[in-house]
């Protein structure tokens, strides 16, 4: 009897330890036995204010004989598996809290595969990683021809054709495979322009998830792009700028329209850009020398308004500076309204309101057109 009884207790201790909840990550063929695992709540992933945000906990973790163990948080969370190896792209998935996943990392000659079992989740990302893997091989012995090899072109114009051929699979996959919840972190690898049409075909389940932050996000992200892309193409040169009504650091408002009779230079920037703050002696100088001639305009973008005030009080910029709320804010973003995918971009407006030249990113060009035109 005492033995039957200690087969009983044996088989629920066995049955208990087997399906306690557990990632157990095995690595074959790694040089560097140390592993970044971060991990944040699902509900938090869409609105993350950048790396340093606090919910995101950053695990730096040493291999034991090649494997690595850990308990799934207490709520749905988005993994990132990091490897101190390059060229690596870091591992994303969700797991959740009575998830238990076995994941098999094998070095390769440009990268690594990843085998993972456990959830429905886990396999679909498995399962996109293995299509992709032809195209990810190519676009890493690319990765280190560039390193060697960095002025290129046709080697770039690969290297990027890969990457659009790579979010076209991405896309495919996604079709193929909507009721997998692994499409929903899949989809920002999709092309922007294909993500609404794809969000709408995802399984309801998926919708109604924890995803569903993530997923609208995408989505409107995405949207904005769309309607960014529209609006570039009516914004060139010749035509009339769009006039706008922002409010200075004080809460007065501005127009485009009351500004004209002097030519005007609108800097569309950001306090998280750091083309832009490298930018701003260069335009002190170039304010000072002209403001006689023309008005400097600063629109900050995708900052808050807390931010934006601490970045003009330490900068220290002489120029009339206006406040882009944006959608997040409850208001209309300028830079969907002017077509800007990249900052910082600045637009030379005649004194009559039209658009003399644009310039994007940090470019001594648009110098030199200041110069011609008020030498």
């Amino acid at each position: 009897m005492k033995s039957y009884y200690f087969c009983i207790t044996l088989f629920c201790w066995l049955f208990v330890a087997c399906s306690r909840p557990q990632i157990e990550i095995t690595f074959r063929g790694f040089s560097n036995d140390t592993v970044i695992i971060c991990h944040c709540p699902l509900k938090n992933y869409s609105t993350l204010g950048g790396d340093n945000d606090l919910s995101i906990i950053y695990d730096t973790l040493l291999m034991q004989n090649g494997i690595i163990s850990l308990i799934p948080d207490k709520q749905p969370s988005l993994y990132v598996v990091s490897l101190n190896e390059r060229p690596a792209h870091p591992i994303r998935m969700a797991i959740y809290p009575n998830d238990r996943i076995d994941m098999d990392i094998v070095r390769t000659e440009y990268n690594f595969q990843c085998r993972a079992t456990g959830s429905e989740m886990v396999e679909g990302i498995t399962d996109y990683m293995q299509t992709l893997r032809p195209t990810n091989d190519r676009i890493d012995s690319l990765y280190l021809l560039l390193e060697a090899s960095p002025s290129d072109t046709y080697l770039l114009r690969q290297y990027n054709q890969l990457f659009d051929q790579r979010r076209l699979e991405s896309a495919r996959w996604i079709r193929e495979h909507s009721s997998n919840p692994a499409a929903g972190i899949i989809l920002r690898y999709a092309p922007l322009d294909s993500i609404p049409a794809l969000c709408n075909i995802l399984d309801e389940k998926i919708l109604q998830s924890e995803l569903s932050p993530l997923i609208e996000k995408c989505k409107d992200n995405a949207c904005r792009y769309i309607s960014t892309m529209q609006n570039r193409e009516k914004i060139r040169q010749g035509v009339k700028a769009p006039d706008f009504t922002l409010c200075d650091p004080q809460g007065k408002e501005w127009t485009l329209s009351q500004l004209q009779g002097k030519w005007v230079v609108l800097d569309f920037w950001g306090t998280w850009c750091g083309y832009c703050l490298q930018g701003i002696p260069e335009m002190k100088k170039y304010e000072s020398k002209y403001r006689e001639q023309c008005t400097f305009v600063g629109i900050v973008c995708q900052d808050t308004r807390e931010t934006w005030i601490a970045a003009l009080e330490e900068y220290r910029m002489p120029w009339l500076q206006l406040y882009n709320p944006g959608k997040n804010d409850g208001g209309k973003d300028l830079s969907m309204v002017y077509g800007i995918l990249g900052f910082p971009t600045k637009f030379i407006i005649t004194p009559e309101g039209y658009i003399h030249e644009i310039f994007e990113g940090e470019d001594s060009a648009f110098y030199d057109t200041l110069d011609q035109l008020f030498k």
